[in-house]
């Protein structure tokens, strides 16, 4: 008998926010790609049935800010191991590799892994390769280097990306400048780590372009030198930056996420526009853990799930101008589908640093990965 799905996933808590569906459904996959998603689809049109009963069913996790240049960066992970086999299909690696070390990034990492990857390219030609930044000398800040690399790689390419070490304000400027007209470059999103005390925080703000991204937007910055001023309200130059169309991005890590800042800022209605880990081996196996401890902590803070699946789904896959094949389970998109358990009891959560653990009631886990139609199983990596 001829099968009409290759997979069904059954019975399952189905929340897709791009199509508004938060019910009970079925998700028919065939051909690598999305089928149906339906009531009660019979079982026997199908050669393979995963049962669902008692899950949360998303599209697959995005993960906007990730560093997945294992060997090569000193803060790379090995991606397979902690995205797609914790539930993200799909991930954007900020910054690990520049115009001179992404050949290398892209054939012995990208072109190998089961994980999705894209790649905001580090203004440094050199990447994360030489510490953290790789800006100390900021010569290796080419324009043309990284434009040439964009263009030739735009499929995988989305921009460039930018942590700017302590320089003198000039030099800070200088860089910027560069990083930006290095995404314009390509067409490209740029993307900004904010951190530093080299030029005022409004001053970077008023730089970025709609459909820029601010990463680490949530940290914990006392004295006004974040998105919150000194008396803990929210920059004006931060609310004209997100009515322009700049993406404010959670970016965790193992130093940028406060519980206080966010949740002072979301008491003033100024809301992350996306979710995303920042993991990477500093944080892996503490704090962050996965994409999926942290949207945990955003349950935590009282943001409904339906909205936490989107800012890890949905959300994501706009800032990456993927959204009609990602993020979605909508008829035709990729068939990328994410099955995760919505726990009850007590459960220990802490931001960046410790500087508050906090005890959740509830918390999102990881069970199944579908990529592309087929059901990830560690062994076949």
């Amino acid at each position: 008998m001829a099968h009409r799905y290759d997979l069904i996933v059954s019975g399952g808590h189905v929340i897709d926010p791009s199509q508004g569906i938060d019910a009970m459904r079925d998700v028919a996959l065939a051909d690598g790609k999305v089928a149906l998603v339906a009531d009660n689809i019979p079982a026997d049109q199908a050669r393979d049935v995963i049962d669902a009963r008692g899950l949360i069913v998303t599209p697959g996790l995005i993960d906007l800010h990730t560093h997945d240049f294992w060997g090569a960066s000193r803060y790379g992970v090995d991606a397979d191991t902690v995205h797609i086999a914790r539930g993200v299909t799909t991930v954007v690696d900020a910054g690990s590799s520049g115009a001179h070390t992404f050949p290398a990034f892209r054939k012995y990492v990208i072109d190998r892994a089961m994980t999705r990857i894209y790649v905001m390219l580090n203004i440094s030609g050199m990447g994360m390769a030489l510490g953290y930044a790789g800006l100390e000398d900021i010569r290796w800040a080419k324009v043309e280097h990284a434009v040439r690399v964009g263009k030739e790689h735009r499929d995988v390419v989305l921009g460039v990306k930018a942590r700017i070490p302590p320089l003198p304000a000039e030099s800070y400027r200088e860089v910027l400048r560069r990083a930006i007209d290095a995404a314009e470059g390509m067409d490209g999103i740029f993307m900004l780590h904010l951190g530093g005390t080299s030029i005022p925080v409004v001053e970077r703000l008023n730089m970025l372009r709609p459909g820029d991204v601010l990463t680490h937007s949530f940290r914990y910055s006392p004295g006004g030198n974040g998105i919150l001023d000194s008396e803990g309200n929210v920059l004006e130059e931060a609310w004209a930056a997100k009515e322009r169309g700049v993406v404010f991005d959670v970016g965790h890590g193992k130093g940028s996420f406060s519980f206080e800042t966010m949740e002072r800022a979301t008491s003033q209605g100024f809301l992350p526009d996306t979710i995303s880990s920042d993991l990477h081996i500093g944080n892996v196996d503490r704090t962050v853990y996965d994409l999926h401890t942290t949207l945990s902590k955003f349950l935590h803070l009282g943001m409904r799930l339906d909205e936490v699946i989107r800012l890890g789904t949905e959300a994501p896959a706009r800032v990456i101008g993927k959204s009609d094949e990602l993020g979605t389970l909508r008829p035709g998109a990729v068939g990328d589908v994410t099955t995760s358990k919505l726990e009850e009891g007590r459960f220990e959560l802490s931001d960046s640093g410790g500087r508050r653990v906090v005890e959740a009631t509830h918390r999102l886990t990881h069970v199944k990965t579908i990529k592309g139609g087929r059901e990830y199983r560690r062994y076949l990596a």
